[in-house]
């Protein structure tokens, strides 16, 4: 594989997950170091990346340069072509993003992390969750603009103080994946509740949610096990609170 075939590939899988809305040029720009209109010109294929840059790339990710090279039944059905012709088609089309096949790497990160932070330190990523492409490609979106700037997807796992009143629903040890450009209680499904991950005294919680006047109502699974309320400021509304919306649970075995 030449440099300008690595460039183009990495070029494709960043339009798929900007497509999906796991990443955006903003948080490219960011995490790089480099300015958003160096960026751009990168995703519009008007320009390469330096090998430095490249390896930012990779890194934030979390990929390696290995990722990136055709399988064996992808490279016996697209031979490689003569450089000129290859040259030619790559200044006259596009590629078009994916359209969410395979698995996308969730990043897991602790609570605090979750709650605080707009964009994921590679030092703050303890690993990650894999969840289908496909799934997180076809979710729906409802914040405010101002977080859509947010990484969207955080996979977090859940101690006990997190779930009470929760089981058998969530158990302590589960693994939850957050949407976190879902910040609102317009119901996602009106055929079944949505659980969502909530800031409670500074520590969050995974609750079903109600708004009644002031209040925004914490209701746990159990209906036996007491509700908690957060009284919502003049000017406040319930997203000020709501880290995202779970779309994904796995409880221990």
């Amino acid at each position: 594989m030449t440099f300008q075939q690595l460039n183009e590939r990495l070029r494709q899988e960043l339009l798929r997950r900007i497509e999906r809305g796991t990443l955006s040029g903003k948080l490219i720009s960011c995490k790089t170091g480099y300015g958003q209109p160096h960026i751009s010109n990168f995703l519009r294929g008007k320009r390469r990346l330096s090998l430095d840059a490249l390896d930012r790339l990779l890194n934030i990710l979390q990929m390696s340069v290995e990722d990136l090279l055709p399988s064996r039944a992808e490279a016996a059905a697209h031979p490689p072509a003569d450089p000129k012709q290859q040259s030619e088609k790559e200044t006259k089309l596009t590629p078009k993003p994916g359209k969410g096949s395979g698995i996308e790497p969730v990043p897991l990160v602790t609570q605090l992390v979750a709650l605080e932070e707009q964009v994921f330190e590679p030092a703050q990523i303890l690993g990650s969750y894999p969840v289908p492409a496909q799934m997180l490609a076809n979710l729906r979106t409802y914040c405010r603009p101002s977080r859509r700037s947010w990484q969207r997807f955080a996979a977090i796992r859940l101690r006990s103080a997190q779930i009470e009143g929760m089981e058998p629903l969530l158990l302590p040890g589960a693994m939850v994946v957050v949407d976190r450009h879902y910040t609102s209680l317009q119901s996602y499904d009106p055929l079944r509740p949505s659980l969502y991950a909530v800031r409670c005294a500074q520590q969050l919680m995974i609750r079903l949610l109600t708004h009644e006047g002031s209040l925004l109502i914490l209701r746990p699974y159990q209906a036996a096990h007491p509700v908690s309320t957060i009284e919502l400021l003049i000017q406040q509304s319930p997203s000020d609170y709501i880290v995202g919306r779970v779309v994904l649970s796995v409880n221990p075995i």
